[in-house]
């Protein structure tokens, strides 16, 4: 009987060992050449991040621990500010409603379009991690997903838009500085707010029904700028990506690599990886 007991226990505390929790970060770069603001909030259920709302200058990068069965969203904000008038922190895209640098604190974790957003889902092993790059919020910066690891092992994934190649949606566009400076794309959910586009309603028919949440020709555009990035709520096919990495790199802005039309600057090339 003890040696079966002791059998036991080896075998529940191998099979921990296998589908134990796993040490992941999430590596935020900047490769811009300007001052962001970034932001990691979790989905519900998951535990914040610390922090969960900082600066980052050109250069530099942040290294956020994670833990298994972590699930959330990063993104940057840009063009922010503290107001003189009330102490209040705020961007021109991005913003998280906090009213402050860290977007923890009350009224925090509501994302202001427009922002080009990652989508991670941490799992234990042996289950893959998800992750992929969305635009149904709209769209800042440019923003790459890189899984380090031998090439081909785990695909890299991004959206990078030139706002001078988008005069065919300028009624999306939103700009800074008296109008002079394009710093994002709405959604056209966020546009124009009709259900078509939102994929929402009174009855929620249209979140519901891959026949009435479908593409248009917003989507489409954005789809083609990046074909491998959500364009609206129901673009799961081709969108979402699966690894086993100890460590996700977003990098905003991220600099031209071989096979890369990924530009240094806010307002660079087009392209996806």
């Amino acid at each position: 009987m003890e040696a079966f007991s002791a059998l036991v226990l080896t075998s529940l505390s191998l099979l921990q060992f296998i589908l134990g929790t796993k040490a992941t970060t999430l590596t935020i770069v900047n490769s811009c050449n300007d001052i962001i603001w970034p932001v990691v909030l979790p989905n519900s259920g998951s535990p914040p991040l610390s922090p969960s709302g900082f600066p980052l200058n050109p250069g530099d990068r942040e290294i956020l621990p994670v833990s298994s069965g972590w699930s959330g969203h990063v993104w940057a904000r840009t063009h922010c500010a503290t107001s003189v008038a009330d102490a209040k922190f705020s961007c021109t895209t991005g913003d998280c409603g906090s009213s402050a640098v860290d977007c923890g604190s009350s009224g925090g974790g509501i994302l202001s379009p427009p922002a080009t957003v990652a989508e991670f889902t941490i799992n234990t092993p042996p289950f893959p991690d998800t992750y992929s790059v969305s635009v149904v919020y709209g769209y800042n910066l440019p923003m790459t997903v890189v899984p380090p690891g031998p090439a081909g092992s785990c695909a890299t994934v991004g959206c990078s838009v030139n706002f001078a190649s988008a005069n065919s949606a300028a009624e999306l566009r939103v700009s800074y500085g008296g109008g002079n400076e394009i710093v994002g794309l709405k959604s056209a959910c966020e546009a124009f707010g009709e259900a078509e586009y939102c994929c929402s309603n009174s009855n929620g028919s249209y979140s519901s029904s891959k026949i009435t949440c479908k593409q248009n020709s917003y989507s489409e555009l954005f789809k083609n700028w990046c074909p491998h990035a959500r364009t609206f709520a129901n673009d799961n096919t081709g969108t979402t990506f699966t690894c086993e990495a100890e460590d996700y790199v977003v990098n905003f802005c991220a600099p031209p690599t071989p096979n890369s039309g990924y530009p240094y600057n806010l307002t660079g090339g087009t392209g996806y990886l």
